[in-house]
């Protein structure tokens, strides 16, 4: 409304519909607040003032020392300091914070006529190109109902979902595995090796209640910190990254990925089931099909 009344005079940008509406609303919130003083949502405004003083030679906590009386008895100068320091708060300069970057994931999710249902979730930087280029899995019924696809990009990431159908989904599972690695689900192999006829009833498969599950992606972003630290991982990453900077390429081909893959040690592998496995059985009252082998000589 009155907001994007305004919008025109900053130059061309992208249409809200670029943009999750609940990620903007969230940002725009934090800065209003912190435009109101809310300390939680404020700039870095103590910092800028503590230079600004430093620079006109006042310390704050001296100054609060003159006010209670304890280095000037003088009530004449403590009434003087007390407008110097006013003063130099009224011509501070309290910086707006740098415009915000968007990267939720986008969503729709629409009820049509004759009881069909349209939901598309995509990442922020999907784009038709990007779906056009990538990976694509696609299945329907018999009936050319309950059509479904997921889209994979050039990095192994599920770019974006798309399904419509008369057929209610599980939307909150579904929108879960955009952004997330296909490696997850190995739903790319999967696909091309015949093993899946319905995209829908794949995802449905009760194995994969581990990856829907909420704590998940916050296990995959700790699993891959640790990761990282291995040494054949380091040593590998420095191998890749070599290899896109001499080559200049934008992502790394289906066939030098599987050689790479090879590169990673036994010990690795082992941390990673291990990870997996202390994960599983830690939630195993949320997750409660899965046979889990007893680990407890692993844990301390």
């Amino acid at each position: 409304g009155i907001n994007a009344e305004y919008m025109g005079r900053f130059g061309p940008s992208e249409p809200f519909e670029s943009y999750s509406s609940v990620e903007v609303g969230r940002k725009l919130c934090h800065t209003v607040l912190g435009f109101m003083g809310v300390e939680e949502f404020k700039s870095l405004v103590e910092e800028e003032g503590d230079g600004a003083e430093a620079l006109h030679g006042i310390d704050r906590e001296q100054l609060r020392k003159e006010r209670r009386g304890q280095l000037f008895a003088d009530e004449a100068q403590q009434l003087e300091k007390e407008k110097e320091m006013q003063k130099l708060q009224e011509e501070q300069v309290i910086r707006p914070k740098p415009l915000p970057v968007y990267t939720d994931n986008l969503l729709w999710h629409v009820n049509l006529p004759n009881n069909y249902h349209y939901f598309h979730c995509q990442m922020y930087n999907c784009n038709s190109q990007s779906v056009v280029a990538g990976n694509n899995i696609t299945s329907e019924d018999e009936n050319g109902d309950n059509y479904i696809r997921v889209s994979v990009n050039s990095n192994q990431y599920i770019q974006s979902i798309s399904y419509l159908g008369s057929s209610i989904i599980e939307v909150h599972s579904f929108k879960v595995l955009v952004g997330m690695s296909q490696t997850y689900l190995n739903i790319v192999q999967r696909w091309e090796d015949g093993l899946i006829n319905d995209v829908v009833s794949f995802l449905r498969q009760k194995w994969t209640m581990a990856v829907f599950y909420d704590k998940f992606q916050k296990f995959t972003t700790q699993l891959r910190e640790k990761f990282r630290k291995q040494k054949d991982i380091r040593t590998l990453a420095d191998v890749v990254m070599d290899h896109v900077r001499e080559e200049h390429v934008e992502f790394i081909e289906e066939s030098r990925r599987k050689r790479y893959a090879t590169e990673v040690t036994a010990e690795t592998q082992h941390m990673v089931q291990l990870e997996l496995l202390k994960f599983l059985h830690q939630n195993k009252e949320f997750l409660p099909i899965y046979y889990l082998p007893d680990i407890s000589m692993y844990v301390h």
